[in-house]
């Protein structure tokens, strides 16, 4: 899911930072729809215009830091 929308956010990264630097991004194919100085105001624009399920919401920023995660698990077996 959300394939395209990632794909461009990298193909197009440095232009995105350059203009929405620090924004969260409403991204729908390869078009951004809007910029949003945080998550819950990306997502409740994206509520209000009834585009949940169909949006990406990027944090827009340099790097792999911006569309990477790491996960750790502490379980421990006994």
């Amino acid at each position: 899911m959300f394939e395209t929308e990632l794909a461009y956010f990298k193909a197009h990264q440095d232009d995105l930072v350059a203009q929405y630097n620090g924004k969260v991004l409403t991204i729908k194919g390869e078009t951004v729809l809007g910029s949003h100085d945080d998550t819950l105001g990306a997502y409740l624009a994206a509520k209000e215009a009834n585009l949940l399920g169909s949006v990406m919401l990027q944090l827009c920023k340099p790097g792999p830091e911006a569309y990477t995660a790491t996960t750790t698990s502490n379980c421990v077996r006994f």
